[in-house]
């Protein structure tokens, strides 16, 4: 729904106002959540039968570091581009690029807290599957 823009600043200014406001209410996202948690489920599959359990082969601690590389790579990336996750990838279309990473923390933080759901239900401590929605 792009309109036609014009020269003077105040036609540029309503048009941005207008993007900005239609970015704010876009929810067509949410039609491939299933994708992405599908697509990331597959791969962490895959990455098993490479990888193995090496992602928590020094405890807790070592998983926690991991994760924070990923982080600290992200933060990188993103601080090239004003902090804009946004902006960066669309700057980044490498498939190694920070859709990867983003894809890496993703899993990985799946990996972590499926561990931490095995290990609480083997000592029956904290339920931590989400509430139901009242």
């Amino acid at each position: 729904m792009k309109k036609p823009v014009s020269m003077d600043c105040s036609g540029r200014l309503e048009l941005q106002l207008q993007l900005e406001d239609h970015q704010a209410t876009d929810t067509s996202y949410l039609g491939v959540i299933s994708d992405v948690a599908q697509e990331d489920v597959a791969g962490l599959i895959e990455a098993q039968k490479h990888y193995g359990n090496s992602w928590k082969k020094r405890g807790g601690i070592g998983a926690a570091m991991m994760l924070l590389r990923k982080v600290d790579r992200f933060e990188l990336q993103i601080s090239k581009h004003g902090y804009d996750v946004f902006t960066a990838a669309a700057a980044d279309r490498r498939q190694e690029g920070i859709i990867d990473d983003i894809r890496d923390l993703r899993r990985y933080l799946m990996l972590v807290e499926a561990e931490i759901r095995c290990r609480n239900a083997a000592s029956k401590t904290v339920d931590l599957t989400e509430p139901e929605a009242p």
